[in-house]
């Protein structure tokens, strides 16, 4: 499910018009239908106040937003060896990609935080 999908389902499963939810939130209606198809984006600052209405952690959102945050976009960029692995694992079948990813992930898993 995406971030968009989520806040439209939890939308009406609150039975929050678009309009309602929208000046509840402070932004404009095609904003909210924008961001429900996916073409939008919200800001850190939005996105808790959609929580907010919603009744959501915003930890729940924040979880689907696909974007790589500010700190991780720097680290890529400042590390050659982090965009190349991505390249490389972009270039890969799919059945490698998941693979690979799912290696990653335990390892993650397991280091004890430094």
């Amino acid at each position: 499910m995406t971030l968009g999908e989520r806040i439209r389902a939890r939308r009406l499963e609150l039975r929050i018009t678009l309009r309602e939810f929208a000046r509840r939130v402070g932004v404009s209606a095609p904003y909210v239908t924008d961001l429900e198809a996916g073409r939008r984006h919200p800001g850190p600052e939005i996105l808790a106040r959609i929580a907010q209405e919603l009744r959501l952690q915003p930890g729940e959102l924040e979880a689907l937003d696909t974007r790589l945050s500010q700190d991780v976009r720097k680290w890529v960029e400042t590390q050659p060896e982090v965009a190349q692995l991505l390249r490389t694992l972009k270039g890969a079948p799919r059945r490698r990609q998941s693979d690979l990813l799912r290696r990653i992930r335990r390892i993650v898993e397991e280091e004890p935080p430094t």
